[in-house]
């Protein structure tokens, strides 16, 4: 079981979570599995001395990974109110099955950010982009993609 500070352990409760398991740590943040209502959960947050606070929780019930949903993404966007129309996002963390050994942001072609899967975690250095219109892309060892999806834009 990971260290989790009192804030953590409290949401965890909450969840009735249990087989709390550390995947991994990119960048401050730890990314974890664990079990929440008889479903297998995945969670991430940020570290510090008192131990991980898990926040963001995902419980795909079945459909993650799959071969057709075989990465699960997190963007943190805000939205300025001297920007209504754009997105931007903080940080883009996120879970990948077996064999998706990269993960990029695309934009018309271009990669503006990638990073490798580590323990089927992988953490984007993309704070500041506009997320609009650009695609998360998922490559296989042999650089194919197995996965892909857009980020729609904003409407203002």
């Amino acid at each position: 079981m990971a260290k989790v500070s009192p804030a953590g352990a409290r949401a965890l409760a909450h969840l009735g979570a249990t087989d709390l398991r550390l995947l991994g740590q990119i960048h401050g943040r730890q990314f974890f599995r664990l079990t929440a209502r008889g479903s297998a959960c995945f969670a991430s947050g940020e570290a510090d001395a008192a131990g991980a606070t898990p926040t963001d929780v995902y419980c795909p019930h079945g459909n993650f990974p799959s071969a057709s949903l075989p990465v699960y993404d997190d963007p943190a966007v805000e939205i300025q109110k001297s920007e209504p129309g754009v997105a931007r996002v903080l940080s883009l963390d996120g879970f990948a099955a077996d064999g998706v050994e990269r993960v990029e942001l695309v934009r018309q072609g271009d990669v503006v950010a990638s990073a490798a899967v580590i323990g089927n975690v992988f953490s984007l250095d993309v704070a500041g982009i506009d997320i609009a219109r650009m695609q998360l892309v998922a490559r296989d060892q042999a650089g194919n993609i197995v996965f892909s999806r857009g980020y729609p834009a904003l409407s203002s």
